[in-house]
């Protein structure tokens, strides 16, 4: 199959699953509204619990920043058209973010420069040199490259040099140390470790 095929087919897809998730949306909303004002406000204090939880969580460090999928975004933009206040209710993402998913195209990667950044990240530094073998072996690649090696050990410029998932303080040493690698993608890329000599 094409790459044009299976691109499209992944377009359409992620478009149904965001239409499917605005759909649950307006399913909870519509059962929000036969509910008595107690309980409203009672799921309202939980859920603001939990976000207050989450949100300091962010905001210290100690949890990655969330990520919003497509149904969340449209979600947020329809909501910013329709309410007054809309800016008070955002506690997990700037009022900012809001404006800017709503001048952003859907599937226009070319309005989005952090996603061009990893694109040709992605390009450069896995798909410029092996040889693929088939859609399978890409899917396994990219999957190795993401999860063992992009998100967990290459330093990022707009972390300041940090990884998007932390780690925790490597050991001080005192004595005599080597560096230990361990090739990732069968040596294309290397993770290191201090170790005691």
């Amino acid at each position: 199959m094409s790459a044009a095929f299976w691109n499209t087919t992944g377009t359409v897809c992620s478009a149904v699953h965001a239409v499917w998730r605005c759909l649950g949306y307006l399913v909870c909303f519509c059962w929000a509204m036969l509910q008595p004002k107690a309980v409203l406000a009672a799921r309202i204090l939980a859920l603001q619990s939990q976000l207050a939880v989450c949100k300091h969580r962010v905001q210290s460090g100690k949890a990655p920043a969330p990520r919003f999928n497509q149904a969340f975004k449209i979600l947020w933009v329809i909501l910013s058209k329709l309410l007054d206040r809309w800016e008070d209710l955002a506690q997990i993402m700037r009022p900012a973010t809001v404006v800017k998913w709503h001048r952003t195209a859907y599937c226009s990667p070319w309005q989005n420069p952090y996603v061009e950044r990893f694109v040709g990240t992605l390009r450069r530094e896995l798909l410029d040199h092996p040889i693929l073998l088939n859609e399978r072996h890409l899917e396994r690649l990219l999957a190795e490259f993401i999860e063992r090696y992009y998100h967990t050990e290459r330093p990022h410029q707009g972390l300041d040099g940090h990884t998007p998932v932390p780690h925790a303080k490597p050991p001080e040493f005192t004595g005599p140390t080597k560096l230990f690698a361990t090739p990732v993608l069968g040596g294309l890329h290397h993770t290191y470790r201090r170790v005691a000599a």
